[in-house]
């Protein structure tokens, strides 16, 4: 087995959300909107495009990137809320020099390094 398989079918653990209550909206597919290392790389904290719509990510990568797809509730009709859900996601390896990308656009996400 080849380093970049065995990174790939690694699940990256559970995440745990910053952000409370949910919507009367349905859950959908929200976007990464940025990205900052923490613990050497072994966690990462990210910003997503949610408010208080209780979000879950699912992490896959492999040597070059990271993908994180995350669901939330998003609220129906017009929301002037301006603020966005964190999640703080554990790796099973360090971030390294890897891309992170939204699972939703294909888009790379920015990496604040603190």
């Amino acid at each position: 087995m080849t380093g970049t398989a065995r990174l790939a079918a690694l699940p990256i653990l559970a995440t745990v959300a910053f952000a409370g209550c949910g919507t009367d909206g349905g859950r959908q597919r929200v976007s990464v909107l940025e990205a900052q290392p923490k613990d050497g790389g072994q966690t990462i904290s990210i910003w997503v495009g949610s408010c208080e719509g209780e979000p879950t990510a699912v992490v896959t990568g492999n040597t070059e990137r990271i993908i994180i797809d995350v669901e939330a509730f998003v609220p129906t009709g017009d929301s002037n809320t301006e603020c966005a859900d964190g999640l703080v996601i554990q790796l099973a390896e360090p971030l390294g020099d890897r891309q992170v990308i939204d699972g939703r656009t294909g888009d790379e996400v920015r990496v604040e390094v603190p």
